[in-house]
């Protein structure tokens, strides 16, 4: 499934565990479009991190508007994963996700909205 052409944000996704075409978003996958006029949804958002690009995602969903992921041929390369697994930076980093950015984006559900 392509994304929708009337969406106002487009966010990939590479799920290779979860069938092509369904409606699943990969928050923190890669790469993501949207359209002009929601640039106040990025630009107005004083976050500093992975934050600053999803809390605007959850803003611009609560806000009424389409998000859609499309599909991107995308495979974990084996010496990425390598590179990555057992390596203490890159834990740290996930598990940063996991303490400080996903408590903001379920913070970001139900916030007062910045604009």
């Amino acid at each position: 499934g392509s994304g929708d052409a009337a969406s106002a944000i487009v966010m990939p996704r590479a799920d290779t565990d979860t069938p092509r075409g369904t409606s699943i978003l990969d928050w923190h996958f890669g790469p993501f479009a949207f359209r002009a006029k929601h640039v106040d949804l990025w630009t107005k958002y004083t976050g500093s991190s992975y934050d600053a690009q999803i809390v605007p995602y959850v803003h611009g969903i609560r806000k009424g508007l389409s998000v859609c992921g499309v599909d991107v041929d995308f495979v974990l390369d084996e010496k990425m994963r390598q590179q990555e697994e057992g390596n203490a930076e890159f834990i740290e980093k996930r598990l940063n996700q996991l303490n400080e950015l996903d408590p903001k984006v379920k913070a970001a559900w139900t916030d007062d909205l910045y604009c």
